[in-house]
């Protein structure tokens, strides 16, 4: 065992796992570096798996969210980057039919919109009528309440004028026989014809 040690060269390095057991090896310092201990606030403690939320816990905004359908879009191309294939797709599409459809519906709005124009012009010219014939109506009402008002006005004339004449036939009524008893007090050289309501009946002689 000694030869060997005297036999290897004073300067050739030796790996750790071939050092012989000796005295020199183990008091020599070892080329490893010295691990230094862990701090306190490099500890990370890994707590265990929190239950997952329910469906009574989640926000109701969160949970209606749950039953809105997935939408997807008609090409992907116009949401995300077009892969090849979405390439060959638009290449083979063919725009023709669409743009026959297009122009097709197109024609159809133009003659819905020429039928709603004419159905409106209509509609204002015989508004425009009506509000003719209404004004017309209108001032010959105003017209007849006028004249209705005119007649009225002379009707209460002539209740008024019949009931003074009602109230004067009532007193000449009254006075007659007042007249008729002074008349027989009087002498007969002084007495006055009888009073009469006809036409010339009334006669006084002196």
């Amino acid at each position: 065992m000694g030869q060997e040690q005297s036999s290897t060269h004073p300067g050739a390095t030796h790996s750790p796992q071939k050092v012989p057991y000796t005295k020199s090896s183990v008091e020599r310092p070892s080329s490893k570096p010295k691990r230094e201990k862990a701090k306190l606030e490099d500890i990370v403690v890994v707590s265990q798996k929190s239950q997952e939320l329910t469906s009574q816990t989640l926000d109701p905004d969160l949970e209606t969210l749950k039953y809105i359908p997935l939408v997807r879009p008609i090409l992907n191309a116009s949401v995300q980057v077009t892969p090849a294939r979405e390439l060959e797709r638009l290449e083979k599409f063919d725009l023709r039919p669409a743009l026959k459809l297009c122009s097709r519906y197109e024609d159809h709005l133009r003659q819905c919109s020429e039928a709603v124009a004419f159905d409106q012009d209509m509609l204002a010219s015989r508004i425009k009528e009506v509000d003719v014939n209404s004004t017309a109506v209108l001032s010959a009402v105003n017209d007849r309440h006028r004249k209705l008002v005119h007649v009225i006005a002379h009707l209460k004339k002539v209740e008024e004028m019949s009931f003074t004449l009602r109230r004067i036939d009532a007193s000449m009524k009254k006075i007659v026989p007042l007249i008729d008893r002074l008349n027989n007090i009087l002498p007969e050289e002084e007495r006055l014809d009888p009073f009469s309501f006809e036409p010339g009946g009334l006669s006084i002689n002196n």
